[in-house]
């Protein structure tokens, strides 16, 4: 009885840990794709400010 409870806690905290480490994972792959966004963000912006003043030219 003694060892199951034992076996159960030792389980539980398995899996808590695994839970904590796939969180950590999850979090920094969170920041790479913010980071990934923020890059094409801004250069989106740039290639917009760039066809605006192209279409300025045209007119």
């Amino acid at each position: 009885m003694v060892r199951q409870n034992r076996e159960k806690r030792l389980d539980l905290n398995q899996r808590l840990l695994d839970q904590e480490l796939k969180g950590q994972v999850i979090s920094e792959k969170n920041l790479y794709l913010n980071d990934f966004n923020q890059i094409l963000f801004g250069r989106f912006f740039e290639i917009n400010k760039e066809l605006i003043q192209l279409y300025k030219m045209l007119l």
